[in-house]
């Protein structure tokens, strides 16, 4: 199952979860200049601080996310392996100008036939 967390404004998330080991992945990319970070190991409820960007949670069960007000993020989940998500939300303002191929790349799910080609 992949969650997609657009983010719009900083807020503080609490991500609350039944596996351990997930992450809260950001979307990096160079066409966004100071949108730096790092993967976030999650625990079964955790807080996070997060900025205006992109995210993604990869994991086998749902995923609980909350933030401190409605409209500050957007949220969409998908357990096929078709390109997500569409129809997407709007894109944070600090990544307006990536192009939709670089977003759908980044929502990819890896091809498991590619894994076991000869």
């Amino acid at each position: 199952m992949r969650t997609a967390i657009f983010v719009y404004e900083a807020t503080t998330l609490t991500i609350t979860t039944t596996e351990a080991g997930l992450e809260l992945i950001p979307f990096e990319t160079s066409e966004a200049p100071g949108l730096t970070r790092t993967r976030t190991v999650l625990t079964a409820s955790s807080s996070i601080t997060v900025q205006p960007g992109i995210y993604k949670i990869e994991s086998t069960d749902r995923v609980t996310i909350l933030s401190q007000g409605d409209w500050q993020i957007a949220l969409m989940t998908s357990v096929s392996k078709t390109p997500f998500p569409t129809p997407r939300p709007k894109l944070p303002l600090s990544l307006a100008s990536v192009p939709e191929t670089m977003i759908q790349s980044f929502f990819a799910t890896p091809d498991v036939r590619a894994f076991n080609s000869p």
